[in-house]
């Protein structure tokens, strides 16, 4: 699977700016935090509901890269840099249609 084909993946956005964008621009379903969660609950809960999990945060992409490797999720840090929100969204989309996710280990830098 080297491209995102028809099938509905499961998405969860920690970081509210990156739910907001893509989720106005393209038609990834994806869900987000809500404020306060800490990132163990967090992990644990989109560990378990999710395929993917895109986040800024790169401590704690760090800790799950560390940890045991689910079988069927991958939290991913986001590296694509910041821009304004059109821009942004038209990179993120462009990104995960091009992403090769066999290569994608749990806690691994994206795109």
């Amino acid at each position: 699977m080297s491209r995102v084909s028809s099938f509905r993946w499961k998405i969860y956005q920690e970081n509210s700016s990156l739910h907001s964008v893509v989720r106005s621009r393209c038609r990834i379903g994806s869900h987000t935090a809500d404020a306060g969660i800490d990132n163990g609950k967090l992990y644990e809960f989109a560990r378990d509901s999710f395929d993917l999990c895109f986040t800024r945060d790169g401590g704690f992409a760090r800790v799950v890269r560390l940890g045991p490797q689910p079988v069927r999720f991958n939290l991913l840090r986001v590296t694509l840099p910041q821009k304004p929100q059109g821009q942004f969204a038209v990179d993120f989309v462009s990104a995960f249609r091009m992403s090769d996710w066999e290569d994608l280990a749990n806690g691994d830098d994206w795109p």
